[in-house]
Formats: C-alpha cells, sequence, structure tokens
C-alpha cells in the first residue's frame, strides 16, 4: 500500500541482506518514497547513502540536506551525524566545543554513535584532549550496545599494545580460536 514506514524498513531489511525480493533501484525508490513522506530515520539512511555513496553517488551537500531535514523533525541521530560532518570538516575549537557538547549530550541519552564518535575524538585527541581511558569507557559500552565500528576500534587498540607472542594473539574467526572456544 505505500506505506511510508513500511517502504522505508523493507529497504533496510534489503540493506541489511534480510531479504533479497527488490532490485537495488526498488530498494532505493522505497527510500526515496519514504524520505519524500518526511520519516527522519529514511532521510537519516538516504544522507548515509549521499554521504557514503552506497547505491548512489556520493553528495555530501545532498547528504547535509537530508540530515538537516530530518534532525529538523526530531531525528537525534541526524542531529549526531551533522556534528560528526561538522567536526570531520574541520570546526575550529570555538565551534568545536559546542559541537563536542552536543555529541556528550546525544551520548547521555543513548545515542551509540555518539559514544564510537566520541570515542574516537578521546582516542586521537582531536578536538578533545587525548584521554585513552575514557576512549575505552565509550567505545566498551558502545560495543555491548552492538557498534561494530567501537569494536573494532577497541580491538584495534588493544592490537596496538598487545605483545606479538604467539600466546597473545586472539584469533580473528572462530575457526581460527581452536582451543579458544
Amino acid at each position: 500500500a505505500q506505506d511510508p514506514v513500511a517502504t522505508y524498513v523493507w529497504a533496510g531489511l534489503e540493506a541489511f541482506g534480510i531479504d533479497h525480493q527488490l532490485t537495488q533501484e526498488q530498494t532505493l525508490g522505497f527510500l526515496n518514497r519514504a524520505a519524500e513522506q518526511n520519516i527522519p530515520d529514511a532521510l537519516v539512511e538516504l544522507g548515509i547513502c549521499y554521504y557514503s555513496g552506497y547505491w548512489v553517488p556520493v553528495d555530501h551537500e545532498r547528504a547535509i540536506s537530508l540530515f538537516k531535514r530530518a534532525r529538523d523533525l526530531g531525528s537525534r541521530e541526524a542531529e549526531v551525524r551533522l556534528c560528526m560532518v561538522e567536526l570531520r570538516n574541520g570546526m575550529q575549537t570555538s565551534g568545536a566545543n559546542v559541537l563536542v557538547q552536543s555529541l556528550e549530550k546525544a551520548e547521555g541519552d543513548g545515542s551509540v554513535l555518539a559514544q564510537a564518535i566520541l570515542g574516537n575524538y578521546y582516542q586521537k585527541g582531536s578536538v578533545v584532549h587525548r584521554d585513552i581511558p575514557h576512549a575505552v569507557s565509550l567505545y566498551r559500552r558502545a560495543m555491548e550496545r552492538g557498534s561494530t565500528i567501537a569494536q573494532h576500534a577497541l580491538r584495534q587498540m588493544y592490537d596496538e599494545r598487545r605483545p606479538d607472542d604467539p600466546e597473545f594473539q586472539i584469533p580473528d574467526s572462530p575457526e581460527e580460536a581452536g582451543e579458544w572456544q
């Protein structure tokens, strides 16, 4: 019946590889129709597509415009993505402080994405003072809530500190784990 929420959900099932009934063009069409109906989550997902070049050519301006529409409709994740884009684009210190405060508020309100982004900033010491223990804490909390980005970042941090001896190496897959299982 072309319900915008249903089409957005169906597009998401396709994107995650759970459903294989639609072509890429149909999936993108569903996502576009839901975005045209101002479904905030669809606007964010379509913005991600344009920002990353997934299914469509990269168009950062269009992505930002979609994120802003979603933010104006109350999407916290759109606000987090806009902060990330602005910080990535080299916001100066005074403006960066406001953006970091917005990310910290979103993290406090439960945004997994904000946790992972802040973890990265604290790990690298960009925008904020470097604080490895705080970065690890943020990454762990985000990882526990399902963030693969945080999981990979945390593993990379541990790998950089782990001795090279075979007894300290952690297998990448269950097949490699052998006795670890």
